[in-house]
Parts: C-alpha cells; structure tokens; sequence
C-alpha cells in the first residue's frame, strides 16, 4: 500500500467525553435525572450513597480512560450539569503525582515509595484503625528479578508487598530497581529497613505508651499520676541537654496525643530505658528492653552483625506483650 494512502486510524474516544459515556458510562449509575421533559438543572442530583468523585476515579482507572479525555469529561460536568464540586483536571481528580523521586543506585536506579504509602494508598491503615478486634497484621514481602527484554541486560527488581488477613487487598509495589546488575543488597534494602523501624515508633512504641498512660491494657500498667507528672518533668528537662541528633524537641505526656514520630522514637532510643526504670514493674519493663535492645540494633549498621538476635528479641518481646 503506498504511504500517501495510509493513515493511522483515528482513536475516536481520545478526545470526546459524550462518546466515552456512551462506551462506559458511569453517570446513569451516580446520577438522578428528572423524568419527563423537564430538563431543569437543579432537578440533577446524585443518587444516595453515590461519591462521584470516587466512581470516576474507579470509572476512569477500569477502562484506562486518557488523561486529555478524562479533562474534557470533568469540565463537561462541571459546565453542563453544575457540579461544582468536582476537579477541571483529571491529574487533581486522580491525584497524580507532581514528582517520582528516582535517585541512583548501583548500576542502575532505585524508586521507592514505601510500606505506609502504600496502606495509607488503599486505604487499608484507616479502615484498620476502626476495626478493634484486629490487634496484629502480617505483611508477606516479595522480591524478584524480571527481565523486560531478550536481547537487553536491563532487568527490574521489584518489592511487592501483600496483606495475610485481608485477601483481597491488592499486592503492592514498595520499590523497584531498575539496572542491567543486580541491585546492592544492603542499599536495597535500607530504605524497608528504616521504613519498618517507623512503623516501630508509630505503631508499637505508641501504642505501648499510650497504654501505659491511658490504662488500655490494665490497672497494673497503668502509670498513676504522680508517674505522669514526673516523666512530664523529667521529658522537659530532657529537652535542655538535648543531643544535636535529636532535632524535635518532646513535649510532656499531657501532650502525648499530638506526638510526632520523631518524638516516640526519641523516647524508645533514648529515654525510656532510663526514665521506665523506676515507673514500669519488672516483668513489663524487661519486656520494654527487649523492644529497646531489637530497634537499636535494627537502627544503626554498626550493630547490624547483631540482627539474629534482634530477631530473637523481637519474638520474646511479641511473646510476652
């Protein structure tokens, strides 16, 4: 066929959003529209239950709708049925990323958007915060090498990241590696290491704490409140002689529901061994100090050599909690 009589055929979807709807249309399952003739425009209301946001969100990302399309769509919507509430731009819409931090490693480069992204992105950590019977989850890690192309060393090592208790939660992408080697180990997996050591400040040394504090284990734990105020004054006086690695400041346990991360990991690496002591019954304290002895040596490279028994540590203090 000569050149001249080719032509590529047009995507026709690409740029008309009435003709989108009419290949998948997610309005007729959100919207109510006024039977008869009428067409007045305040008569056009959303059907009860119904986010549209969300289900364009869903609409759009099943079918692989084009960003330039999705647009033409929104402001379609927003010009012709008045809803105001929804976005000009699809990019807002669907909250795409202004930036992809890719930074270089080894042989190739490293993208890492890490675990509590991730089950913050689904929606997972805020639904778990409403479920009281769940005390424990498990996260079941990935790791492979995948090779794009045949006649190309390039290859990518992703980290893939799955919930055991909730089935149907999606597999998730916590990194990737991309080079024609294999990725460096210990640089590799540096960023898991110390995204889980987070999770050690936010979930369990806060959880802990605010135990203690609140008595939501039991009268036995329970700090009274003479412990109160003098963990508050010691945790003040603290701040003087403050080493310059510790850059935040920790506020008095009156203020312990507006704690920072930084500021539980100041108290679980720094001063809680010394100020627990006198305040924590023995058994509870002990099992304090195995938490203390695991993330410290979990914390530092230094210690890294120590990370089997970090491991033992961590069960015994599971064990007993």
């Amino acid at each position: 066929m000569p050149e001249s009589e080719f032509q590529e055929p047009e995507n026709q979807f690409l740029h008309d959003p009435v003709m989108l709807l009419d290949q998948h249309n997610p309005v007729d399952e959100i919207l109510e529209f006024p039977s008869g003739d009428s067409t007045c425009e305040d008569q056009i209301n959303l059907k009860p239950g119904s986010n549209i946001k969300s289900e364009l969100i869903q609409w759009a990302l099943k079918y692989s709708i084009p960003h330039v399309a999705l647009t033409d769509l929104l402001i379609l919507l927003k010009n012709e049925l008045k809803l105001e509430e929804l976005p000009r731009d699809s990019r807002t819409l669907i909250g795409t990323p202004s930036s992809c931090s890719i930074v270089p490693m080894g042989d190739g480069h490293f993208w890492y958007n890490g675990i509590q992204n991730n089950l913050y992105q689904q929606s997972f950590l805020t639904e778990l915060n409403k479920d009281k019977d769940i005390s424990s989850i498990s996260l079941i890690f990935n790791i492979d090498g995948l090779p794009p192309f045949n006649s190309s060393p390039l290859q990518y090592w992703p980290i893939l990241l799955k919930e055991h208790e909730y089935p149907k939660l999606k597999p998730m992408a916590i990194a990737i590696y991309c080079g024609p080697t294999k990725p460096p180990i210990q640089e590799y997996f540096k960023n898991i290491l110390f995204d889980s050591l987070h999770l050690f400040d936010l979930g369990i040394m806060k959880k802990c704490l605010n135990g203690w504090v609140y008595g939501n284990y039991n009268f036995k734990t329970k700090f009274s409140g003479r412990d109160i105020e003098y963990l508050s004054e010691m945790l003040i006086s603290c701040n003087i002689r403050r080493p310059t690695e510790l850059h935040r400041a920790i506020r008095p346990l009156k203020n312990l529901k507006f704690w920072k991360g930084s500021e539980y990991r100041t108290f679980l690496l720094y001063l809680g061994p010394v100020l627990l002591k006198d305040i924590l019954a023995g058994p509870v304290y002990q099992n304090y100090i195995y938490l203390f002895c695991a993330t410290t040596s979990l914390s530092y490279s230094a210690y890294l050599k120590h990370i089997n028994v970090a491991e033992k540590l961590l069960f015994q203090f599971f064990y007993k909690i």
